[in-house]
């Protein structure tokens, strides 16, 4: 039988090995599917948390009259506050500001305390600052929903678009939510904020508002003029409010300088979940990184916009975002079993038909001269030969 028209390079062959191709791929996407989270309904109770907590304060904020901005907080979470004010305390970026307003970060957080594998019920020291509201929201909410005991220290001043209304500071929401029910800890203690955790670079009236947002509430006000000290003593409260358990875990929200001890220690920290921070040339080390180096696992919550990347958390469009968005409560999954059988199958195929065709042309190229001696070319010389010689004679 004639194969000669079996060619690789030729539409007879290709056509059909496209279409296999394509029906390849539609039988493994036909196969993928969603696979929830194993900590699914943890993590959907955190957002839901999360929400409620944002939820109520807007609803408090709105009926004192509180004007929102809806050009820099375009869904109205009032969780957005000025550029500047009496306690702006550095420089902060809206952009990160509106990517912490999603409830789903504390679905994140879930997940971030599993794989430091930080057992239900253990104590958790945090550290938060009034740079990011929403965000010190959803790790209340995460420690909450998974009922771990919190001790946590604050820093009331804030950076740009933070908690920045001198009159409703970050202890004030918090106050507000426990008093609602909401959130079940208040803060242990706070610090003024800002440059050496005391303030520093804010004018004499902001530096009484702070200390003032802490009279109000009765917070104890950690005040050492040395950061040194003020390390220290945050490292003993929380010690004591862990009492009598161990500390689990240490989260840290936003760029207090207690906390990470130096400015550039905020780049140099791994962002997200540290079993072990690596070792570096800190310039000073402040609790986080003390606390790790005796063993306690660490969250370092700063990069927002790259944590919301990585969790597969959605970047906010203008909307309130719903708790149970984002691949962090569940990923595509493809059929690893429907994978192999096409990607062997086309390959067994594209192999067959190059054997195939190699072999065919192989025999072409020698069939004339099996065939027929005459009609290759050296027959045909040799006859014009045969001729001449019969001329000449």
């Amino acid at each position: 039988m004639d194969f000669h028209w079996l060619n690789l390079r030729s539409n007879r062959i290709l056509l059909p090995l496209t279409a296999v191709a394509v029906l390849g791929m539609i039988y493994v996407e036909s196969g993928k599917r969603e696979v929830r989270s194993p900590w699914y309904d943890e993590m959907l109770r955190a957002a839901e948390i999360s929400a409620e907590a944002a939820r109520h304060l807007k609803d408090y904020r709105l009926e004192r009259g509180v004007f929102v901005d809806r050009i820099n907080d375009p869904a109205e979470t009032a969780l957005i506050g000025q550029e500047y004010t009496q306690i702006t305390t550095d420089r902060g970026y809206l952009d990160a500001k509106l990517a912490s307003t999603d409830p789903n970060f504390a679905a994140a957080i879930v997940e971030m305390l599993r794989q430091l594998e930080v057992e239900d019920g253990a104590c958790a020291a945090v550290a938060m600052t009034g740079s990011f509201p929403a965000l010190n929201l959803s790790v209340l909410a995460a420690l909450d929903a998974l009922g771990m005991k919190v001790a946590s220290i604050s820093s009331v001043g804030a950076s740009n678009y933070g908690a920045t209304d001198p009159f409703f500071t970050w202890l004030d929401m918090e106050a507000e939510l426990v008093s609602a029910g909401v959130l079940s800890t208040p803060s242990l203690a706070a610090s003024l904020g800002g440059g050496n955790d005391t303030g520093r670079g804010l004018s004499p009236r902001g530096r009484e508002l702070l200390q003032a947002a802490a009279t109000r509430h009765a917070v104890p006000l950690i005040a050492a003029e040395q950061l040194e000290s003020n390390v220290q003593r945050r490292v003993g409260l929380y010690r004591q409010g862990c009492t009598p358990q161990e500390i689990g875990v240490f989260v840290n929200v936003g760029g207090g300088v207690a906390s990470l001890g130096h400015s550039l220690n905020a780049d140099l920290i791994p962002s997200g979940p540290s079993a072990t921070v690596p070792m570096r040339n800190f310039p000073f080390r402040g609790v986080l990184l003390r606390l790790n180096e005796e063993g306690v696992p660490v969250i370092h919550l700063l990069n927002v916009r790259a944590l919301r990347d990585r969790y597969g958390l959605v970047a906010a469009q203008g909307d309130p975002i719903p708790p149970g968005v984002g691949e962090v409560f569940g990923r595509t999954r493809y059929s690893v079993v429907r994978a192999v059988v096409v990607g062997t199958g086309l390959a067994a195929l594209l192999i067959a038909l190059f054997a195939f065709d190699r072999r065919v042309h192989r025999l072409g190229n020698q069939e004339p001269d099996r065939e027929s001696p005459e009609g290759s070319r050296e027959g045909e010389v040799q006859a014009a030969v045969v001729s001449l010689e019969e001329e000449a004679s």
